[in-house]
């Protein structure tokens, strides 16, 4: 099947929704602390804190469902393989379920193992404990979400994945209102309000996605070994990288805590408006991945290339912006979270290593998304283990010179040499496409 080159206006329609779905995810914790804030005991907002954030790690950890199943998706329209491309999302959707389930039967001793690990106050253990029981209840149902939006935008149906997130959010906000202050469940009635929306959304979005659940579809290979092989090797390697990932931001929050408190919240100032950033160019590296994984499918290098090229052009002008933007900003975006003199003077001394994030780091998010569509992933988990090794290095040599400042420019040299090591493997990704036999398929 021909594929045709995207253009800047298509890459940028593309990429705008999944931006917008990036900015809103992180209002679904939000809108649960914001809630929790209306009450005088700030051990409601902790449970929702610990909380959540036991969850969204343990979630994190099969975010491969999401990468996977976007380049096994493109990489089936790309082949005009209609069948494939039903099997790209049952076959997420079927090992989705049987993680949750899991999780579920294992949920007390992760909890409690966390909760351990947290080391929060005895009140707040209780309440997020609360929180947790009901949150873990969306489990399959949040896992399915990854297959599906991730099926979704594989199809570059990035504005209907936006729909959806924003439903999400806003029914999330209506339920948990509804629960915490109206019938005044606290923290329990925050995680189920937050379980509910996940589970309706699922729903919603398997009814869009019939058509590929269809008896028909259960037996156009979906069980294929070859297929399942494949599967399996790639959430094998995205797996290991995204806990290597979840290692290295882990470590800059411990090392910059044992800094000082004052160091700690500075840096967790920053690494807000990191996080803005790396959604933006999330957008771009999404859409690379999506036509590389067409590429791939189609067996077309040239069409490989050129989506390398337009979409790093995108992102590079998207992270000059950013980078120019966080500099001539910098105070007003310190003081939008904080009031102390004293932190916004300390966050403002380590603002320059910010400003040089979108800049330095814009490689590393292009050449994920290429890796990631043609589901080339053992570059992206070797070269993610030699990046975490040279970031610890660089913090051991560094740290006790620098302070502060060597845990920032360790962070720095880890986004520098993932983009650089996944350019040097760039070449022999276009060779591996450009020797696979032809697709045969129509969509």
């Amino acid at each position: 099947m021909r594929v045709r080159a995207p253009g800047n206006r298509e890459l940028l329609h593309f990429a705008a929704p999944v931006i917008l779905a990036n900015l809103a995810t992180p209002l679904l914790g939000l809108a649960d602390t914001a809630i929790m804030g209306r009450f005088p005991d700030p051990a409601y907002i902790g449970a929702v804190a610990v909380g959540g954030t036991i969850f969204t790690m343990l979630l994190w950890i099969f975010s491969f469902l999401r990468q996977s199943t976007v380049g096994l998706t493109a990489q089936a329209v790309g082949a005009g393989d209609a069948a494939e491309l039903d099997a790209a999302l049952l076959r997420p959707l079927l090992l989705g379920a049987g993680i949750g389930l899991l999780l579920l039967l294992l949920a007390r001793p992760l909890r409690e193992q966390a909760l351990t690990l947290m080391a929060a106050a005895a009140d707040v253990e209780g309440y997020a404990r609360d929180y947790f029981n009901w949150r873990i209840g969306s489990a399959p149902f949040a896992l399915a979400n990854y297959a599906l939006f991730a099926w979704f935008i594989g199809q570059r149906r990035t504005r209907l994945v936006m729909l959806l997130q924003i439903v999400l959010n806003a029914s999330n906000v209506a339920l948990t209102a509804l629960f915490v202050l109206g019938l005044g469940w606290g923290p329990a009635g925050a995680g189920l309000g937050t379980a509910l929306c996940e589970g309706l959304v699922c729903v919603w979005a398997l009814w869009l996605a019939r058509h590929a659940l269809r008896p028909a579809a259960w037996r156009g290979g979906v069980l294929r070994r070859d297929r399942l092989l494949q599967l399996f090797r790639a959430n094998r390697d995205i797996m290991i990288r995204t806990c290597l990932l979840m290692l290295t931001f882990t470590a800059f929050t411990r090392v910059g805590a044992g800094l000082s408190t004052l160091t700690l919240s500075a840096n967790q100032i920053l690494m807000q408006w990191l996080l803005v950033s790396a959604f933006f160019l999330d957008g771009f590296a999404n859409a690379a991945e999506v036509w590389a994984g067409q590429a791939v499918g189609a067996r077309d290098p040239q069409l490989l290339r050129v989506v390398a090229v337009r979409s790093g052009r995108l992102a590079l002008l998207t992270a000059l912006l950013l980078s120019g933007l966080i500099w001539c900003a910098r105070e007003p975006l310190v003081a939008l979270v904080t009031v102390s003199p004293e932190l916004r003077a300390l966050a403002l001394d380590y603002l320059p290593w910010l400003a040089a994030v979108p800049l330095l780091s814009v490689a590393a998010f292009l050449f994920d998304g290429l890796f990631f569509g043609a589901l080339h992933t053992a570059p992206l988990r070797d070269m993610m283990l030699i990046a975490v090794a040279a970031y610890f290095l660089a913090l051991w040599w560094g740290l006790g010179r620098f302070g502060n400042h060597g845990l920032w420019a360790a962070l720095l040299l880890f986004f520098v040499l993932r983009g650089a090591l996944l350019a040097l493997c760039w070449p022999g990704l276009l060779r591996r496409v450009a020797a696979a036999p032809p697709a045969d398929h129509t969509l």
